[in-house]
C-alpha cells in the first residue's frame, strides 16, 4: 500500500479516491506515486534495452526481472512526475484483482471505468490520458494521473549523464 502522503496533494488524491468509490461505484488502487530514481531508469529502459539489460537495471533499482513479453516501453520520459511526488498510476479493482480491460464497466453503467476516473481527475483539475490526443504516446496510458506543471510543487531536474554512468559504473558496464 502506498502512502498518499507521497503524492503533492494527499488530501487531493484522499478525496479523488473517496468520490470515485461513493458517487461512481468504482474501486480505484494507487499502486504508485513516488518512484525512485534507480527505479524510473529501469522503466526507462524496458523496451529500449535487451532484456539481460534491463534486468541488470532493475536488479538494482530491487525490481524483480522481468521475461522477454514483459520487455516494452512503460515510460516515456526521462523527467517523471512520479520522481518527485507529483503524479501516481492506479488501477480499477474488482474482487481485490487490478483490471486492466479499458474498456471495463465494474459498476455497470455503461460507460468505461477508466473514462469515469479520468473524467473525474480533470474535474478534480489532474492531467490523465484523455487530455491527449490519439496517437500521443500520453493518450494510451490510462492508468497515470499528474498535477498540471504549473502547479507542480517541485519539478524535478531531468535525469543526467552523470547519475547514468554512476549506475553503469555501479553494473560494471
Amino acid at each position: 500500500m502506498v502512502d498518499y502522503k507521497e503524492f503533492n496533494k494527499p488530501d487531493l488524491l484522499s478525496e479523488f479516491i473517496s468520490e470515485l468509490d461513493q458517487d461512481h461505484g468504482i474501486t480505484f488502487y494507487v499502486y504508485q506515486i513516488k518512484r525512485k530514481f534507480e527505479v524510473h531508469v529501469a522503466y526507462w529502459m524496458q523496451g529500449r534495452k535487451s532484456l539481460n539489460v534491463v534486468n541488470a537495471y532493475r536488479k538494482l533499482a530491487h525490481l524483480d526481472p522481468i521475461e522477454e513479453p514483459q520487455n516494452i516501453i512503460v515510460t516515456w520520459t526521462w523527467v517523471s512526475d512520479h520522481m518527485e511526488g507529483n503524479a501516481f498510476d492506479g488501477c480499477i479493482m474488482k474482487d481485490k484483482e487490478c483490471i486492466w480491460d479499458l474498456k471495463a464497466d465494474t459498476n455497470d453503467n455503461h460507460i468505461d471505468d477508466y473514462k469515469e476516473v479520468a473524467l473525474l481527475a480533470k474535474k478534480k483539475g489532474l492531467i490523465s490520458w484523455i487530455d491527449y490526443p490519439a496517437g500521443h504516446e500520453m493518450h494510451w496510458d490510462r492508468t497515470h494521473y499528474s498535477i498540471p506543471k504549473k502547479e507542480n510543487t517541485v519539478y524535478n531536474a531531468p535525469i543526467t549523464l552523470d547519475n547514468i554512468k554512476k549506475i553503469t559504473i555501479e553494473l560494471g558496464r
